[in-house]
């Protein structure tokens, strides 16, 4: 459990800021932007009609009923009231709850085009004990030429570097056209505009809170007499 224990000590952490890029060479070769999958998380609560949209998105799916099924070789399904998977949904850790897992989860998928679980296993067994998020710009794969992918890389800031098995990762993500392992999410291709709409707020603000009046400066070689001055 040694995952688990490097979360309790980052749950305790404040959010921080976008990584450098250079990270990510180490375990893909160069594949995707760990600072630009950082930029599209930050992006949530920078842009009023993305935190909005987003928003709504993830609090639906975490409001989800979810159910368990067990299917027999005729497609007959029977519904499982009773099962250690279900148990483990509707607690996947000690400090997370089955809809604040599956919101956060959403909000990662929705930004990123990602979804990351990490699943716990107590030794010597294979039962799952806890589900926990990883964050898609601490997280890397490691290309396989025989398995495709041997495993992830999750470096968190001020962390050392945990490899993480692949049978223990469930990596959920929107298909990406030129990238097998990375996922692409919609914001993506919006990123410039959201700068964009960024920028001008801010020089909006900015110019209000100079009286409304435009910066600058006038220069006349031979200066100005009272009645030029008045005129302008």
């Amino acid at each position: 459990l040694k995952l688990l224990d490097m979360f309790k000590v980052l749950s305790d952490r404040p959010s921080v800021g976008p990584m450098g890029t250079g990270l990510m060479n180490v375990a893909t070769g160069g594949m995707g932007s760990q600072g630009g999958k950082s930029a599209q998380l930050n992006a949530m609560d920078a842009a009023g009609v993305l935190f909005a949209s987003i928003d709504l998105i993830a609090t639906s799916m975490s409001a989800l009923e979810w159910h368990l099924f067990r299917v027999a070789a005729n497609g007959e399904r029977t519904e499982v009231f009773q099962h250690p998977w279900l148990d483990l949904w509707a607690s996947p850790s000690p400090f997370h709850t089955q809809e604040e897992f599956q919101e956060a989860s959403t909000q990662h998928g929705e930004l990123t085009g990602e979804q990351i679980w990490a699943i716990l296993r107590p030794e010597n067994s294979k039962l799952p004990q806890e589900m926990w998020l990883l964050r898609p710009d601490w997280t890397n794969p490691i290309p396989d030429r025989d398995e495709f992918v041997k495993g992830y890389i999750y470096r968190a800031p001020g962390a050392e570097p945990l490899v993480v098995p692949a049978e223990d990762v469930i990596f959920t993500r929107r298909p990406h056209p030129t990238s097998a392992y990375r996922g692409l999410s919609a914001l993506q291709s919006i990123m410039t505009d959201l700068e964009v709409e960024r920028q001008a707020i801010k020089w909006s603000s900015n110019f209000f809170k100079n009286g409304a009046r435009p910066g600058g400066m006038l220069e006349f070689e031979n200066g100005l007499n009272d009645i030029e001055y008045e005129k302008l």
